[in-house]
């Protein structure tokens, strides 16, 4: 049971805290709340409930968990389906019992969306998962953070420094009049750290993308991978994707990063994932 636990909130409130410091960068006309999220992973929520989990759109489909779910091969009976879609009760349980460590989960989000190679060799660590996606490199794959490999050095700090923009970012209050922050500084384990919080950039660092593929340079090992699934399909029908990515214009000049550590890569969601946060409609709200 409590690795079933573990797994839904990797699963869900990680991949929330990704959608919510997405939202609240390019996404400002919308207002962002617990509640909102919550409305995405459910069953009800515009385009994702034609059979798509939010976690297709935003992390390559070479990730262990989306292979065993069933995204690139089939399930048999037995296994446990791990999903990314959950009704708003669950969804605001594992909130409540996860919220003191969302910032380091939200990192963790992230870095799980791109394929890594551990410097440890994982076979002991995924026995169940034998194979990947033809053509790609055995053990480098989305789905790994620190969790799983603890003594990978340049996991473990990109993991902290994400974390701590993710802190930074979140208590503060959203730019649109009905948000709040979504995090309270007397509710989650405060980092403190002499790492400053990770640059972040608004583009996919695209290295090609033609005859219905895309490449991709992931940002903490800075290799070029073919993106698989529908997270590749999503950007060969993007328009006006940079090839080089830039740095948000909400970072101050003045503000000290670490351009040595891996950048946070943090585009502006895909549409079905905005349609579906913009279909939330509150019933405690007035009628303007």
């Amino acid at each position: 049971m409590r690795t079933s636990l573990i797994e839904d909130g990797r699963a869900i409130i990680a991949l929330a805290m990704q959608i919510a410091l997405r939202q609240s960068l390019h996404h400002t006309d919308i207002p962002l709340s617990w509640e909102r999220l919550a409305h995405v992973f459910g069953y009800a929520a515009g385009e994702i409930s034609r059979g798509r989990d939010p976690a297709e759109y935003l992390m390559d489909a070479s990730a262990p968990l989306l292979w065993k779910r069933g995204v690139m091969v089939p399930r048999t009976p037995s296994e446990k389906r791990v999903t990314y879609s959950t009704g708003r009760t669950q969804f605001m349980a594992l909130k409540e019992y996860f919220l003191p460590v969302a910032p380091l989960l939200g990192a963790m989000s992230v870095i799980s969306s791109h394929p890594y190679s551990p410097q440890n060799p994982l076979d002991s660590r995924w026995p169940s998962y034998q194979s990947g996606p033809e053509g790609l490199l055995r053990g480098y794959r989305a789905g790994v953070s620190f969790m799983d490999d603890p003594d990978d050095e340049l996991l473990t700090k990109a993991t902290i420094i994400y974390a701590l923009r993710f802190q930074q970012l979140l208590t503060r209050k959203a730019m649109h009049e009905r948000s709040k922050p979504l995090l309270s500084p007397q509710q989650i384990v405060t980092l403190e750290s002499d790492l400053y919080p990770a640059e972040i950039e608004d583009t996919h660092r695209i290295v090609s993308r033609a005859d219905g593929q895309v490449f991709l340079q992931e940002p903490l090992l800075e290799k070029d991978y073919k993106a698989q699934g529908l997270y590749a399909q999503e950007l060969l029908h993007q328009e006006g994707t940079k090839n080089c990515a830039s740095s948000l214009e909400q970072q101050s000049l003045e503000e000290t990063v670490q351009t040595s550590y891996p950048a946070m890569i943090l585009p502006p969601l895909p549409r079905a994932i905005v349609d579906a946060l913009r279909s939330y409609k509150d019933v405690n709200q007035k009628p303007r």
